[in-house]
């Protein structure tokens, strides 16, 4: 997954698409996750995260506005609605 010193390639899978963001050691899950909802065009934002899945093999969240994504090792990552926000 990474492409050169200080970039890394993430590809993201929605229902619809796979896309591909290159992303700085700097840039921060809500950086990413404006990325993707933008390139797709999506309104409801508000009901929908980014997971990723860890170095355990288990599907973790992504957490908006942890400083700094780049560190963290993760396999494949899906835009998903957020169980948290539920459905009313």
């Amino acid at each position: 997954m990474v492409a050169g010193g200080k970039q890394m390639n993430v590809r993201v899978t929605t229902m619809d698409a796979e896309l591909e963001f290159a992303i700085q050691q700097t840039t921060t899950g809500k950086q990413l996750f404006d990325q993707v909802v933008k390139t797709i065009g999506l309104r409801e934002v508000w009901f929908f995260g980014l997971q990723y899945t860890d170095s355990k093999g288990d599907l973790t969240w992504i957490k908006l506005y942890k400083k700094r994504l780049y560190h963290q090792r993760w396999g494949p990552v899906g835009l998903m609605p957020d169980p948290e926000l539920g459905t009313t």
